[in-house]
């Protein structure tokens, strides 16, 4: 039965990315289904191409390391470790797969964790069910916690409530605090630069008075362009620049999400935005919705025409949490062990929940976040992880285009139908040759190809093919982070490709014709020192 299943998936979905989740459940059909609108769009569908070859999916048991208690929040960091915010505590996964388990014990504020975010200087911020907040600088080395500093935020330091639902970092740095309390619903620091001193620290906040309607305990905050989006148990709120205004679903003017056939309040759980600047909605009650900009568009749950409506019974089992992943797919967790959703392009809609031993420990999705190498993780009463494939070595590219990885996934190149002739198997390998001159190599890989089942290499491609290559701070180290650009080998030395530098997704992308060794090159900071020459 599992073999058939996993043969239509193949079929039908086109991914091995799809593969880890093609399980079927008893009474809960593992199908893709169409129905229900995405945000306008131009007719066009944003479905990147899967990667295709084995996959490795496995669900973590409290006996792999994984917390044994509900866990609230995943989030996945530069240097591939994983964060989870569970009631009894704070655990983290490294990239290589140690978990380290912190507690009371250790200098956590208290066990009952909500909320974790990680900032730019790998601090590591908890937003706590009781007491306030906790910080944490595990110096680098997870595993020895001799070094660890800890502190606690709470109420008495200007944090105005101690129940914090969530925790995130903006652009500028200060850290926003979304509030489970009543009246005083955001709490926002500016510690200066100095997370672990107090005394120049500055606080500010909002109450409900700047909510209106909508106001409520915030459960997401986002941040997005010049704006800045809250969900509250009552609604969504945005704010351009200053104040705050509700925002109304369509169909019921003058009604904050309405649903259910004219249900009159909301419960939004988590927000995300993915790369063409939409934000997609996931909420208790309703469903799954998305913005482009200008119009909303809502998968409504009490809606027998909204897909969602399949894994839904009752008003109160919406989505959970909502995360993009490097395809562009949208990805909802649903509460009461309802499963998981995926949303492929605008329409397409795929329903996957938990059967006996699949790789899905639990259908009851608190969170999901998915890390540098591009593996999913989904977390509620337990965890479980989807491991796609590096699709770098051997990886045969047809006619009909695809995606290739580097093994770390930090290097992908995305080739439309038409780049290759003949079927043609393309490897990308991480590299240690260094960069000549004075350019510091951040990442350097060699990408190479030959004709399937020949030794005859292939150098170049029929059309333009996309690379994105990312960095992290590991990576970054000395280089400036500006002056990261993609260059290429020609045999005697680097050539600038004209990349498009985005520091906030630390990603270099090119548009490229030809193969051969790559790298991220930056200039550094150089010390000068005088000379004084004399006798001229």
């Amino acid at each position: 039965m599992k073999a058939r299943i996993l043969s239509v998936f193949m079929v039908v979905i086109g991914g091995s990315l799809v593969l880890a989740l093609a399980v079927a459940a008893q009474g809960l059909r593992s199908d893709r289904v169409s129905g229900g609108s995405g945000p306008p769009h131009d007719g066009s569908r944003d479905v990147r191409a899967q990667p295709e070859g084995d996959l490795s999916p496995r669900g973590l048991d409290a006996r792999l390391g994984a917390p044994s208690a509900l866990v609230y929040s995943v989030t996945c960091d530069d240097a591939g470790n994983c964060w989870f915010a569970h009631w009894n505590g704070l655990s983290v996964r490294s990239a290589s797969g140690q978990w380290t388990d912190f507690s009371t014990s250790d200098g956590l504020a208290h066990p009952y964790c909500w909320d974790v975010a990680i900032d730019d200087s790998g601090l590591v911020w908890v937003g706590h069910h009781f007491v306030g907040v906790s910080l944490l600088d595990y110096n680098g080395t997870l595993s020895n916690k001799s070094d660890d500093t800890w502190l606690t935020f709470t109420p008495a330091d200007g944090l105005v409530s101690e129940r914090v639902h969530t925790v995130e970092i903006a652009p500028d740095g200060h850290v926003w605090f979304g509030l489970g309390t009543t009246e005083s619903r955001i709490a926002i620091l500016d510690h200066k630069g100095t997370p672990f001193n107090k005394a120049d620290d500055q606080w500010s906040s909002y109450d409900d008075g700047d909510f209106g309607d909508a106001a409520g305990p915030v459960n997401a905050i986002l941040f997005h362009g010049n704006d800045v989006w809250a969900g509250t148990d009552f609604g969504l709120v945005r704010n351009t620049g200053g104040s705050w205004e509700e925002i109304e679903w369509p169909g019921v003017p003058g009604c904050l999400e309405c649903c259910w056939g004219n249900w009159p309040v909301g419960n939004v759980w988590d927000l995300a935005a993915d790369d063409q600047g939409h934000i997609w909605v996931a909420d208790g009650l309703c469903g799954a919705a998305g913005y482009d900009g200008s119009q909303w568009t809502v998968c409504d749950v009490g809606d027998s025409s909204c897909p969602l409506s399949e894994i839904t019974g009752s008003p109160d089992d919406g989505m959970r949490s909502v995360a993009v992943d490097e395809y562009g797919n949208k990805w909802f967790g649903t509460r009461h062990n309802r499963g998981v959703a995926r949303l492929d392009g605008y329409t397409d809609w795929t329903l996957f929940a938990q059967v006996d031993d699949p790789w899905l420990t639990t259908s009851d999705i608190e969170t999901i976040d998915f890390d540098v190498f591009g593996n999913g993780w989904f977390a509620g009463s337990s965890i479980s992880q989807y491991v796609v494939p590096g699709s770098s070595s051997g990886y045969v590219l047809s006619s009909s285009g695809g995606t290739v990885h580097s093994p770390d996934r930090l290097a992908k190149a995305d080739f439309p139908a038409g780049s290759v002739a003949q079927d043609t198997e393309v490897t990308i390998t991480p590299a240690n040759s260094p960069p000549t001159g004075h350019k510091f190599g951040v990442y350097i890989f060699d990408m190479s190809a030959v004709v399937s089942g020949t030794t005859n290499a292939v150098t170049s491609t029929s059309g333009p093919y996309s690379m994105t290559v990312k960095y992290t701070s590991q990576t970054k180290r000395a280089a400036i982070e500006d002056t990261i650009g993609l260059y290429s080998w020609d045999g005697s030395e680097w050539v600038d490709e004209g990349g498009t530098l985005v520091t906030e997704t630390s990603t270099v992308s090119a548009s490229l014709d030809h193969m051969t060794y790559f790298g991220l090159l930056g200039d550094t900071h150089h010390a000068y020192v005088p000379v004084t020459l004399r006798g001229y």
